[in-house]
């Protein structure tokens, strides 16, 4: 179900999030996994990067100063508008795996507008615009910086440029909380809808990023905060950030840099966005359970605009260097998605608790996959609804098994809404 609270120009942005519970002395699965009825059943290949979306550097050329508009279908809004010619940096976009091609379109001269289909055959993407296309002419190059708008809504309509995260609409970010055990892996201990949007100046770097985030459902007790760390960014770069909008969150509700200096990445916390006014009385949790579903209009929504110091290379915010994380400080304890290392503890503490006897204790070096190459996060490209309390994930969606036993080769879209992906009575049904 759709969330539409926040309309703002370019696009509107929702987020969701939620949690469930656990039982850490639950027995854990010894040996490997043959079957897959179950998500700690699955078999899943070593190396397996679990990564649902990929970044395209696009090369675009132009004898002169030009936007290109970028879309992921022949008929979608383009998610990302960005300057060929005169200078302007390459730029990488982030588009889910099964996206094919990617639809460029520029305007002429005369006012008509020209797409061509491109398709993606590696991780680069090479155009050269025609040189019938208009020449962009900044209309601010001449005013006073005074005069310029530094909300989004004024920056979206300045003719500047943006980058959209994901390539349409919502992405989802998925936690378990119980690391380094399993917990019962119906991914809602944490359940994000994303979107973050880069905005640019003509030369495709970045001068501000906007991300907003609504809080879904909370199903557990345990003190985890979501974090996120720019690992292409220093926390020097970032001047200020500023909260754009507020719904049905408490006052203390912020996001704020945890760490200073020149070193790094920057990390941010998103600070009390679990807290929602609106929620049911008598329960800690928070739509997960069956009877206890949330209106979409009473979910916590929250949106922010960080602005830097000065212009970034749109490589340094490339959708891969985003490192959304959980963490509780009462224990030292960090979730990252598969392949991120720890930030905010450091590497001593994650192998103190790696090493605690555990059927997945992983005593391999890539960070926060499990001895059977399971992970605690997942982040997929698209909008999906969570599953209903100890309900097995595979249970909701069963060709999310297919994917990840084949190494994310086959059903890349087991996300979608496509026949046969979702199962929907262990789906959470929104009011």
């Amino acid at each position: 179900m759709k969330i539409k609270l926040l309309i703002l120009p370019l696009v509107a942005i929702v987020v969701a999030a939620g949690s469930c519970v656990k039982n850490p002395e639950t027995p854990q699965p010894d040996g490997p996994r043959s079957g897959s009825g179950t998500v700690k059943e699955m078999a899943v290949p070593a190396g397996f990067d679990w990564k649902m979306s990929r970044g395209i550097t696009c090369n675009f050329a132009s004898a002169h100063l030009t936007r290109v508009y970028v879309a992921s279908a022949a008929d979608a809004e383009p998610f990302a508008v960005v300057f060929a010619g005169d200078g302007a940096e390459p730029v990488t976009l982030n588009v889910p795996v099964p996206v094919k091609s990617l639809y460029v379109k520029y305007e002429k001269a005369d006012g008509t507008f020209v797409t061509k289909e491109l398709p993606v055959m590696g991780a680069t993407l090479a155009y050269t615009v025609p040189a019938d296309s208009k020449e962009f002419v900044d209309v601010a190059a001449g005013a006073a910086k005074a005069t310029e708008s530094t909300t989004r809504a004024g920056y979206a309509g300045s003719n500047r440029g943006h980058i959209l995260y994901p390539a349409a609409g919502w992405g989802t970010l998925m936690f378990e909380d119980l690391w380094p055990s399993y917990g019962d892996y119906d991914f809602n201990d944490l359940v994000v809808n994303y979107q973050v949007d880069l905005m640019m100046q003509n030369k495709n770097q970045a001068r501000e990023m906007f991300i907003a985030l609504c809080v879904r459902a909370i199903g557990g007790k345990l003190p985890y905060d979501l974090y996120l760390s720019l690992r292409g960014v220093r926390p020097d770069q970032i001047a200020d950030i500023k909260m754009d909008d507020l719904q049905n969150g408490v006052q203390s509700c912020d996001l704020v840099k945890v760490n200073s200096g020149n070193s790094r990445p920057a990390i941010l916390k998103f600070v009390d966005i679990k807290q929602n006014l609106n929620k049911p009385g008598g329960t800690t949790f928070l739509n997960v359970r069956p009877g206890e579903e949330m209106k979409t209009g009473d979910l916590t929504v929250v949106s922010f605009n960080v602005t830097f110091r000065n212009a970034i290379s749109t490589r340094d915010l490339a959708f891969d260097t985003f490192d959304f994380f959980i963490a509780r400080d009462d224990q030292q304890q960090e979730i990252h998605l598969a392949g991120f290392e720890p930030v905010l503890f450091g590497a001593d503490r994650y192998r103190a608790l790696r090493t605690q006897p555990t059927s997945n204790a992983n005593t391999q070096s890539e960070y926060y996959y499990s001895n059977d190459n399971l992970v605690w996060g997942i982040c997929i490209p698209a909008e999906i609804p969570h599953a209903y309390e100890t309900r097995d994930f595979l249970t909701a969606y069963p060709n999310f098994a297919k994917w990840a036993q084949s190494g994310g080769v086959s059903n890349t879209d087991w996300y979608t809404d496509a026949p046969g992906n979702r199962n929907p009575e262990n789906l959470v049904r929104m009011k």
